[in-house]
């Protein structure tokens, strides 16, 4: 990219130079790469906090192109108390790195630890609605629980889901 636009590319070896030193050099550079020719990039970071400031720094310029995969390191050993949240976001990712959507991910090395489905099993567990295809409630209600859905009077975060007489309100990732 840079040979064909001569007059970045001075500008593109001292941004690559200080990139060393600072995120936001690295997040123009990863960015302007990705613009370019739109290709999907995984960065790892140590840590989770380097994770987020890199993606924070990144999602302003990529907006949704760029993807957090993210674990709580807190809970190193547990995954029962990962937040909601995290995990609906791994699992997009993971759907659009399957899918083979063009994406930047940002992650860190504990999350890239994190057990992952086979490609198989994860596409078998998406659920899709279509006008005129036709289930009966209570095997909708069996697959949300089959795949980590919580009943509940108001549905407020990702993972839940609210069944009141005909209607079932989802919150899907």
């Amino acid at each position: 990219f840079f040979k064909k636009v001569p007059q970045l590319n001075q500008q593109a070896i001292e941004l690559k130079e200080a990139c060393f030193y600072h995120d936001s050099s690295f997040a123009f550079l990863i960015a302007l790469k990705y613009l370019n020719q739109p290709q999907t990039i995984v960065i790892i970071k140590d840590n989770l906090l380097g994770a987020q400031q890199l993606y924070n720094q990144l999602s302003l310029l990529l907006k949704e192109n760029c993807q957090l995969y993210a674990v709580d390191e807190v809970t190193k050993f547990t995954t029962l108390a990962t937040s909601p949240e995290m995990e609906a976001t791994r699992l997009y990712v993971l759907g659009q790195l399957i899918l083979k959507k063009p994406i930047v991910v940002v992650t860190h090395t504990m999350a890239i630890q994190r057990l992952v489905p086979k490609k198989d099993l994860f596409l078998q567990q998406i659920l899709t609605f279509e006008v005129g295809k036709k289930q009966t409630k209570k095997e909708l209600l069996q697959q949300l629980i089959y795949l980590g859905y919580k009943s509940v009077l108001q549905v407020t975060q990702t993972f839940e889901f609210s069944s009141r007489g005909g209607v079932i309100d989802i919150f899907s990732i």
